[in-house]
């Protein structure tokens, strides 16, 4: 038994860093830990450590179906463990675990065992933030109505919220189809490399993906900041892949499927403030 508080804090710390740090043998086993009648000190050890990131490997396997189904889930589990053992969990809910596994498949995994570590950490990308914005406050969607019903001599200086549930992302690999492919139970392969982009946000309390050209991106991006719908919209306009003639007719078209998913939540402008 050990003598004070102390010397338990000291064991203490010394179990956590002997289940966690699995790839550091530690000593003092047999001091610390009571072989069985089939199992010595180390091997009893080895139970709880095992368990320890088997346990870890599913939550991450939950959150990453994706990326466990790309990587096998043996290879997966070896990622995960080199993943935990580098970044342990530190916060109270295990919900920010896997933060930041796509950066570490990205930079830190063994590349030659993920084979292509772009295409891994784009899937890992958008599969954490669907985590990320699942965990969002909720806002109440703004109508096409309220839309329709500002001021047409206001809209340039508008500035339109989008909701907090809301992430773009811009990614180097067209990822969305593979990942609803795994979610489906089907088989695709890996595309080609190209600049994507999607929206994932929350609608209804369920997560949404979809893909969105370079021009919805600049402009929905440019609202997300702050800009002032005359500036987004010109910047939309001047970005190489817009056509303004054809500009002027999509708008009306994307702000309505907009509205209708719940992109935004407020208007606000020196004269106007509705949400």
């Amino acid at each position: 038994m050990p003598a004070d508080a102390a010397e338990l804090e000291q064991i203490q710390r010394w179990f956590h860093a002997a289940v966690t740090r699995p790839h550091v043998r530690p000593e003092r086993v047999a001091d610390l830990v009571l072989p069985s009648n089939t199992l010595d000190s180390a091997a009893r050890l080895s139970i709880y450590a095992n368990m320890y990131f088997d346990r870890l490997t599913e939550i991450l396997g939950e959150e990453f179906p994706s990326v466990q189904h790309l990587l096998g889930p043996q290879t997966f589990a070896t990622v995960v463990r080199d993943y935990v053992s580098e970044h342990p969990s530190t916060h109270y809910s295990l919900a920010q675990l896997g933060k930041k596994f796509p950066q570490f498949l990205l930079t830190g995994a063994d590349a030659s065992a993920i084979g292509n570590p772009q295409f891994a950490a784009a899937v890992a990308t958008v599969e954490r933030t669907m985590e990320d914005v699942f965990d969002e406050q909720q806002d109440e969607p703004l109508t096409f109505d309220k839309l329709q019903a500002v001021d047409p001599g206001s809209w340039d200086q508008v500035r339109l919220k989008t909701i907090s549930a809301l992430r773009l992302l811009r990614l180097p690999y067209p990822v969305n189809n593979y990942i609803s492919a795994v979610r489906d139970g089907k088989s695709i392969g890996i595309p080609a490399a190209e600049p994507a982009f999607i929206v994932v946000y929350r609608r209804n309390y369920r997560v949404w993906r979809a893909d969105i050209d370079a021009r919805q991106f600049t402009l929905l991006s440019g609202l997300a900041e702050g800009l002032s719908l005359g500036d987004a919209v010109s910047a939309c306009a001047e970005s190489p892949d817009t056509d303004p003639a054809e500009l002027a007719g999509a708008l009306h078209d994307w702000f309505r499927n907009w509205t209708a998913d719940g992109f935004f939540h407020a208007i606000e402008s020196d004269e106007v403030m509705t949400e």
